[in-house]
């Protein structure tokens, strides 16, 4: 099943982890993006991911600091658990404002 998580992108920035096994030493990225939403009761609710994307990314990403993005997920359901994490074959989408944030016209 494919989810969206739509939020404001707060941070970019490299990180790199060493593979225990073989000792080899990968390059992403680390973004931190913030959604907000309010519950029945009009409370503000906000909810910040860490999302792993390739190091290719890090000039489109860096420059949509502020802006809104929409990635897709996979959700998976196993035996072991739920897993979710971003739908590679699926691109993400970026968004000046809020594409969710509709103003009721008088």
């Amino acid at each position: 099943m494919t989810t969206y998580f739509l939020g404001q992108i707060d941070e970019v920035r490299p990180t790199q982890r060493k593979n225990k096994d073989t000792g080899v030493v990968t390059m992403s990225l680390l973004v931190t993006v913030t959604s907000e939403s309010k519950d029945k009761n009009g409370y503000l609710i906000k909810s910040t991911q860490d999302i792993q994307f390739d190091m290719n990314e890090m000039a489109n990403l860096t420059q949509a600091k502020g802006k809104f993005i929409l990635v897709p997920y996979l959700y998976l359901s196993t035996k072991g658990g739920n897993f979710m994490f971003p739908n590679d074959d699926m691109g993400y989408q970026i968004y000046d404002k809020n594409p969710l944030d509709v103003k009721k016209i008088a």
